[in-house]
């Protein structure tokens, strides 16, 4: 069980949603390969470099605030990071949206074409400031909240490692409207608390908020470069280099854009 009197004595902050990225094993203090441990230096860096970059990409990489140390029922030690709200990837949404029976989402080439202007953004940050590559995988681009609309491209939408944002005001109305909803399942732990089941948004109702897309999850991002060949992201997503075993660089995240945007356009991958 949280406490969550030092939940929230470690995360006051202005706005109404935040998430809470919980580690499930014990924090791994002494892993420098863990993806807690990663994440941790990488947004360190990224805080660090934020502050003196005139590069727009930081607007589309999600806030974190700072991260502490919640002790588990069993007195085990777990890393939190309050980040920006998020909602979900849009491979989760497609794949719920097609089960509930909406089969015409918006084109698939529409989601490829606005992913790039704010990821090549973001990359760019990441790359040329903070010297930092991504590594990504499949699942890091999300749903989130994000009031960036001062910002060109603010109507866009993207896919993959990076967040779809709403309009603060109507993003957190569509959302607090779901939360009042009943929950379609839950479950009671043996401990008596009550587990509610995460449920999917309906596209149709939230589209219309969307003004922007963030770059998410550094669990696997490396400071450099050059690196030396290990086996990084998703198999059929791997760059050239990786696969022959080759010194590998920020190239790797561009490639792996590349397959985003190819797969996104119904065609199939390079690596196949």
């Amino acid at each position: 069980m949280l406490n969550m009197s030092r939940l929230e004595e470690n995360f006051r902050v202005s706005e109404p949603y935040i998430d809470l990225k919980i580690s499930t094993g014990i924090k791994p203090a002494t892993d420098e390969f863990h993806p807690a441990v990663r994440e941790d230096r990488a947004y360190r860096r990224i805080k660090e470099k934020m502050k003196f970059t005139e590069k727009r990409g930081p607007a589309w990489i999600r806030a974190e605030h700072e991260p502490f140390e919640i002790i588990g029922n069993d007195g085990s030690q777990h890393l939190c990071r309050p980040q920006k709200a998020v909602v979900m990837t849009l491979e989760d949404t497609l794949y719920h949206n097609r089960r509930s029976g909406y089969v015409r989402l918006p084109t698939l080439e529409w989601f490829a074409g606005i992913t790039l202007c704010s990821v090549m953004e973001a990359l760019d940050f990441l790359h040329n400031e903070a010297h930092i590559t991504h590594c990504s995988k499949r699942n890091a681009y999300l749903l989130s909240f994000n009031d960036v609309s001062d910002l060109p491209y603010s109507k866009d939408i993207t896919a993959g490692n990076i967040i779809f944002a709403a309009s603060k005001a109507g993003g957190e109305e569509v959302f607090s409207t779901f939360l009042g909803e009943p929950p379609h399942s839950k479950v009671v732990g043996p401990d008596g608390r009550m587990v509610f089941v995460s449920q999917a948004l309906d596209w149709f109702e939230f589209r219309d908020h969307i003004i922007g897309r963030i770059l998410s999850n550094y669990g696997e991002a490396r400071i450099g470069p050059p690196y030396p060949h290990e086996l990084v992201q998703p198999e059929p997503y791997r760059a050239p280099e990786i696969i022959m075993g080759a010194e590998w660089s920020h190239a790797v995240d561009i490639w792996n854009l590349g397959c985003l945007v190819n797969g996104s356009c119904s065609t199939p991958l390079p690596s196949r």
